[in-house]
């Protein structure tokens, strides 16, 4: 794993991973408090649940950034270098698409959370 955060750019794979982290932590703590299912906790939790959603969103954007990035340098470097194998070439293309696979899986992680527990608390609410 850290191999392939080093492979896909520091600069970029480290706040994705971050982003990972605070929605992990913000699934948890929400799951909890709708598993409790008290009226008072499940009724504050909608609009709060949506920052998962919106976390979600924003690491697969800085995952496609991240992309537009390295293509940008990759490309920088073909230019610099004048005549390049196919190669290279390619593996610059695979480098550069790290950071946007990344993203999309927090994002498919993240966005897949957030529907099971937007349908738990709905049953929730429902049952009370």
């Amino acid at each position: 794993m850290f191999q392939f955060i080093f492979d896909g750019g520091v600069m970029i794979t480290i706040p994705l991973t971050i982003l990972l982290f605070i929605n992990i932590f913000l699934i948890g703590r929400y799951g909890f408090s709708i598993l409790g299912k008290s009226q008072t906790a499940t009724a504050g939790l909608k609009s709060k649940i949506d920052l998962i959603k919106y976390l979600a969103v924003v690491a697969l954007t800085v995952g496609i950034f991240g992309q537009i990035i390295g293509l940008y340098s990759a490309f920088e470097f073909i230019e610099s270098a004048g005549n390049i194998s196919q190669g290279i070439f390619f593996s610059g293309l695979r480098v550069s698409s790290i950071t946007t696979l990344y993203g999309f899986s927090i994002f498919l992680f993240s966005f897949i959370s957030w529907i099971l527990l937007k349908m738990n608390l709905k049953q929730g609410i429902s049952d009370n």
